[in-house]
């Protein structure tokens, strides 16, 4: 967990965070601690069980580079809402505040021609 965590923070001061970067922390820490999801029991999309799959083994400069459309995003943000209610009882506090702030980020930047 530790080395998750120090990936994630060198890369942070080099690249905004979005929801794609929140959810492959949830799945890599998820993995860590034997809990990562069996996607293919779930009713996830075939491209939402991928993403999942790779966020898990990705390095985190990879990480960065990826963009989610508004569809993934609600998918998984959705099913990793109830897998972590399910098995962790609450939601981390701060998770719905950095997906917000990270929306918010997202509308307000202009689209690249």
């Amino acid at each position: 967990m530790f080395a998750q965590f120090t990936g994630l923070l060198r890369e942070l001061p080099r690249h905004p965070a979005r929801p794609a970067t929140i959810f492959a922390f949830e799945m890599k820490l998820l993995d860590e601690l034997g809990l990562k999801p069996d996607l293919a029991q779930s009713s996830l999309s075939a491209g939402a069980c991928q993403l999942l799959e790779k966020f898990t083994g990705a390095d985190w400069p990879a990480l960065f580079r990826w963009r989610l459309s508004a569809a993934q995003e609600a998918e998984i943000q959705q099913y990793l809402h109830g897998f972590l209610m399910y098995h962790l009882g609450k939601l981390p506090r701060a998770r719905t505040a950095a997906l917000e702030i990270n929306s918010c980020q997202a509308t307000s930047q202009p689209k690249a021609p």
